[in-house]
């Protein structure tokens, strides 16, 4: 019942992405191959030919990494759903338990804090509403096509080289999106780490770019991350480092991370680098930042400063009959008499003889 009837919104309001043919009624693999198909025959019979480069891509285990609260801001913020739906969709992805069953024996449960459920039947539109903005992360192609998590992207045009540059971009955005905010994340923990294990992660993104490029393996690393548009690691820890700890230290001690920090001194003994030893060795923080105050939250019991609304003017007007210069000396008489503190809100609205509305507000700061 629930995805009969998400599934009428969606397509009366024509919100699912043409590109998703998975699980759609009316819509086959047979459809979207034929689409690929003709749109690389009508390229190729244009003058002068033109050529079309495509790559395809299998997301592993894309049903179970999707990020639930990524669903929900997007039901409800780009997709206009709410109220009992969206509470009835966020039950059914929250608290989720899964248990193992081997030879007879059950495992105790596991909490799912990631995924859609594989063997429902709401899963697949839910998938398909997640990948919705798929154009925005894959350096706005076009030509997208997707079946559930089998996803391709294609372009045509004369220049091949361009093509080919902008098809890589495309991939590097997905590299960006799925991988490598997984490796920037912990720079300011690993920055420390021995160049062994940092000569791993330069490898993991190496291997990415060779496969975004399709460059052999006997072709040199510089050349291979320059062509994928990526920075060596190396290159990229040192900005990152400096914008995290300068953060960082510009907290107040109610963050005590930062409190460690600014009270912190170098008692090195081993040969082996903490966090804050190397970034005070390489002078990255700069102790001249200036103090982030943190908002300080409103005391409840205090309560919010008084609305006070003022709809009519202390004498009886018509503002057919009466003055201009009278009406406005009777409203600045009111406005007068607010605190000069005081935010001033200024509303109006009118209606034609055609039943046609307006509305204006006007917010009067004191800067």
């Amino acid at each position: 019942m629930i995805l009969k009837r998400l599934t009428f919104y969606l397509n009366s309001q024509d919100l699912l992405p043409k590109e998703q043919y998975g699980f759609r009624e009316g819509n086959s693999t047979t459809d979207q191959v034929l689409y690929f198909c003709q749109n690389t025959r009508d390229a190729q019979n244009k003058r002068p030919t033109n050529h079309t480069v495509s790559v395809f891509l299998d997301l592993t285990k894309a049903f179970d990494k999707v990020w639930n609260q990524n669903i929900i801001i997007k039901l409800y913020e780009v997709f206009g759903i709410s109220g009992r739906a969206l509470t009835w969709i966020y039950a059914f992805l929250r608290n989720r338990l899964i248990r193992v069953n081997f030879k007879n024996s059950l495992s105790r449960n596991f909490k799912l804090s990631l995924g859609v459920p594989q063997s429902s039947v709401r899963s697949p539109i839910l998938f398909s509403l997640f990948l919705s903005d798929i154009e925005q992360v894959t350096n706005g192609m076009r030509k997208i096509g997707s079946f559930a998590d089998d996803i391709f992207l294609w372009r045509s045009g004369i220049d091949l080289k361009k093509l080919e540059s902008g098809v890589n971009q495309a991939l590097v955005d997905f590299w960006n999106i799925a991988e490598d905010h997984k490796i920037k994340y912990g720079y300011p923990i690993y920055c420390c780490a021995s160049n062994t294990n940092l000569q791993r992660l330069e490898r993991v993104q190496l291997s990415a770019a060779r496969i975004i490029t399709g460059l052999r393996n006997s072709c040199p690393k510089d050349i291979v991350l320059y062509e994928a548009n990526l920075q060596p690691l190396n290159l990229r820890r040192i900005p990152n480092l400096v914008k995290y700890y300068n953060k960082l230290y510009s907290l107040d001690s109610r963050n005590r991370t930062s409190a460690y920090l600014k009270d912190w001194c170098d008692n090195q003994r081993l040969k082996r680098n903490s966090p804050f030893s190397q970034v005070t060795s390489c002078n990255l923080i700069t102790n001249t930042v200036e103090q982030h105050q943190l908002t300080q939250s409103i005391d409840p019991s205090v309560g919010l400063p008084g609305v006070f609304f003022h709809t009519n003017l202390p004498v009886h007007v018509n503002k057919q009959k009466d003055h201009l210069t009278y009406l406005r000396q009777l409203a600045l008489e009111i406005i007068n008499d607010i605190p000069v503190d005081a935010v001033k809100v200024y509303t109006d609205g009118s209606k034609n003889d055609g039943d046609c509305t307006g509305s204006g507000i006007y917010i009067k700061t004191h800067n």
